[in-house]
């Protein structure tokens, strides 16, 4: 739920067929999105659009661990 809170409450446009899932519960509170500056504010640029991209709601739409470890907030680091 919590992520709920900060990326919004899951639309058909932000996630098709959502509503058609088994759990799916029309009735619950509507969250607007918060940007996720507000909710980490001392997270530079590229950190919240990676994370922005590891917590997107449609699990199809997340960034994949290997396109994780090549994102731009990791470029200073060597592993």
């Amino acid at each position: 739920m919590s992520c709920i809170r900060f990326s919004g409450s899951p639309t058909e446009e932000s996630w098709p067929g959502v509503t058609q899932l088994p759990d799916f519960k029309s009735n619950l509170a509507k969250f607007p999105a918060k940007g996720l500056a507000t909710v980490v504010p001392g997270l530079e640029p590229a950190g919240i659009d990676l994370l922005s991209k590891m917590l997107h709601l449609e699990p199809f739409g997340r960034i994949k661990a290997r396109r994780a470890l090549d994102h731009d907030y990791f470029k200073d680091l060597e592993f």
